[in-house]
């Protein structure tokens, strides 16, 4: 599989992680990455896994994309992700199919802070 240019945000409100941002840039294996992630995420098929340093988005049909991320963000996300709290998967598009996952209600809240693609 070739390079997916893919961005990666994560979304902060008052210096806290609430969320994260993919956004694809004018790449096609990017644009399909970003438009069919959010329908893998649904259904099981795609994930988001963390390991040391590193936050990696799985897409089964796509490929995966990972970025680096400090261990407290990463602690923070993963703690959004697989909590209590119900989350909204909002797209998060422009020119380019895009998406964010943060808690329901708070889709138009915080501001993307970039990651670094590995």
């Amino acid at each position: 599989m070739s390079y997916i240019e893919v961005d990666c945000s994560l979304i902060k409100k008052d210096g806290r992680v609430i969320g994260v941002s993919l956004v694809a840039q004018p790449q096609t294996e990017a644009e399909f990455f970003c438009a069919s992630m959010p329908k893998q995420l649904e259904e099981s098929k795609g994930e988001i896994k963390f390991e040391k340093g590193k936050v990696i988005f799985v897409n089964p049909i796509e490929g995966e994309v990972s970025f680096s991320i400090e261990n407290n963000d990463a602690s923070a996300l993963r703690a959004i992700l697989n909590g209590d709290q119900r989350l909204g998967l909002y797209d998060d598009s422009c020119l380019t199919p895009g998406f964010r996952i943060v808690p329901e209600g708070m889709d138009k809240e915080g501001e993307k802070v970039s990651l670094t693609r590995l």
